[in-house]
């Protein structure tokens, strides 16, 4: 996407065209070549969008086959894409840049935050008021401040995206929490703590027994400490000189968690809590003959959505979540039909008492490069 100004200064395209146009294209086995061979050959969606310009479009590169086979493509540029068309709503696999005219970067943000999906996202830009509104707004899991948007390296930028660019948890590859993807934990039993100052969501631990609340508060404190060592602040990766990595997570707005009649009171607080610790926007749905509804709809009063819903009608509307919880992995058929149907997470571990693992079920990952340097000159904050 391009700012007006930017779209519409004609030096600007001339050196568009001379920047892709000397791109070196060709097979693999040439050292010299940039641009290789396609994954593959039968791509209709690549087709459709070189044999079809819509309305406002034109190339200002043509696309052009190097071989027969169609498999090495030149890199070309489509110019006056337009928001809703085609090529703006589809993933090309190809070297086939499309380009949008923006009247401001609210646009941009606006009509990038519209696709389905958020792998990596990149802006070009020296205003520090720009950047601060475009890295808090764009919903993706790589965000590339002055640099190409490709190259990701293990640990400096663990790579992962958001909505239907992000499977299962959306835990990054190459980042600190990877390892949890390949491993199950399970919650040991604990001895009773002893009594804290301070009684943690009390109309809650109203609910438990002694004994219970013992462990509720148990893992109230173990989730705060978590949130302020690992998870309430963005830190830098790898404190290199000329480029700033940083690593964040943010809490997810708008999930879901489906409680059963075989869950214990102590275990869906757990998951309250930690929602709540993590600042997800979390929505409950129960039935309303299960055992738990009475107590929990008084103790829950007007703080968190309670909803009373069968299984059917749960499902119904599940789409409009972008992650579930539930307590166990032991549901219906129907229930992980619609979830795939959807193209959903169900987060099925039962609930932890140790935070650095329980709160990433309400949280999602975000990685950030700002490089501070252009044409070899140092920028930025390292220059201040």
């Amino acid at each position: 996407m391009l700012d007006k100004e930017v779209y519409d200064d004609p030096d600007f395209k001339s050196k568009l065209v001379d920047a892709v146009s000397s791109i070196q294209t060709g097979s693999q086995w040439d050292g010299a070549s940039i641009v290789g061979p396609m994954i593959t050959n039968q791509n209709d969606k690549l087709e459709q969008a070189i044999q079809h310009l819509e309305e406002g479009e034109s190339w200002l590169v043509k696309p052009e086959y190097l071989d027969d086979d169609k498999y090495i493509l030149r890199p070309s540029v489509k110019w006056g894409v337009k928001p809703g068309s085609f090529t703006f709503q589809t993933e090309l696999f190809a070297p086939v840049l499309s380009v949008v005219r923006i009247d401001d970067l609210v646009e941009g943000i606006k009509l990038v935050n519209s696709s389905d999906y958020g792998l990596t996202s990149g802006l070009q830009s020296l205003d520090e008021s720009e950047i601060e509104a475009w890295k808090n707004s764009i919903e993706a899991g790589n965000l590339y401040i002055n640099r190409g948007i490709t190259g990701a390296i293990v640990n400096r930028q663990p790579f992962g995206g958001m909505k239907l660019s992000a499977f299962g948890g959306g835990i990054k590859a190459g980042g600190p929490n990877y390892v949890s993807c390949f491993v199950h934990f399970e919650q040991k039993q604990q001895a009773p703590v002893l009594k804290t100052a301070t009684t943690h969501f009390p109309t809650l631990s109203a609910l438990l027994s002694e004994e219970e609340n013992a462990h509720f508060q148990q893992a109230v404190e173990n989730y705060q400490a978590s949130w302020i060592k690992e998870f309430a602040k963005e830190y830098d990766t790898q404190h290199i000189y000329g480029e700033k990595n940083t690593f964040r997570y943010l809490p997810i707005r708008n999930m879901a968690l489906r409680i059963h009649f075989h869950d214990t009171t102590l275990d869906v607080l757990r998951v309250i809590a930690a929602a709540k610790m993590a600042k997800a926007g979390l929505a409950i749905s129960i039935e309303e003959n299960d055992p738990k509804y009475l107590k929990l709809r008084k103790a829950l009063a007007e703080t968190y959505p309670l909803k009373t819903e069968s299984e059917s009608q749960f499902l119904e509307g599940m789409k409009k979540y972008s992650r579930i919880r539930t307590l166990t992995a032991n549901l219906s058929e129907a229930f992980y039909q619609v979830a795939a149907k959807n193209g959903q997470y169900i987060a099925t571990q039962s609930p932890l008492s140790e935070g650095r693992v329980e709160l990433l079920h309400y949280l999602k990952e975000q990685s950030i490069a700002y490089e501070y340097h252009r044409y070899g000159s140092i920028f930025g904050e390292d220059n201040k």
